[in-house]
């Protein structure tokens, strides 16, 4: 009598051992899916950053930068800073995997940000707006964090006021031909 009472314990037991591994496998699949599709929109967005009406952009804006910083209205100026402002709400929602971003993205990131941060802070009280570029304020905060990471630093030390120059420079003579992807 007592052996007959141990097959369905067992045969739930077992049941409940496979349950618990497909459950793992699916998780696993889950997050392979979502790094994938992540990588997806990452080189997605590197082709845009890269593509001949996003390198004019972004020649105009390092030019202005450079030329005549007090005259950028950002609200109209900016799509440079409106595409990192896109990328930031995606990473920040998790869309976007923060690594990827970083490898592709944080050089420019962070150099445009210093660039222009103080620029956002006159634009946020002209317009009575805390959230102006909210995201792009963010995306730097992050991009610096994961290069500590990465960097194996505890104190991030920011591009100098030289090299962000000369950075902005760089930018405003980008060559406008088609870049095949590296």
């Amino acid at each position: 009598m007592q052996t007959q009472n141990i097959w369905p314990m067992v045969s739930a037991i077992a049941a409940s051992i496979g349950v618990i591994i497909a459950l793992i496998y699916y998780i696993k699949n889950l997050k392979l899916t979502r790094l994938s599709n992540s990588a997806k929109m990452v080189l997605d967005l590197v082709n845009n950053f890269n593509s001949i009406e996003m390198r004019k952009h972004r020649r105009s804006f390092a030019s202005l930068l450079l030329e005549s910083r007090p005259a950028i209205d950002l609200r109209r100026d900016a799509p440079v800073l409106e595409f990192f402002e896109e990328i930031g709400y995606m990473t920040g929602r998790g869309v976007l995997d923060e690594g990827m971003v970083w490898n592709s993205f944080s050089w420019w990131v962070k150099r445009y940000y210093l660039a222009v941060k103080d620029r956002i802070v006159e634009a946020r009280s002209e317009v009575r707006s805390r959230s102006l570029y909210r995201e792009t304020e963010w995306l730097y905060e992050r991009m610096c964090s994961v290069g500590n990471k990465q960097e194996g630093m505890n104190t991030y030390i920011p591009p100098s006021l030289d090299d962000v120059r000369r950075f902005l420079e760089d930018e405003s003579k980008l060559d406008l031909a088609i870049r095949p992807n590296t």
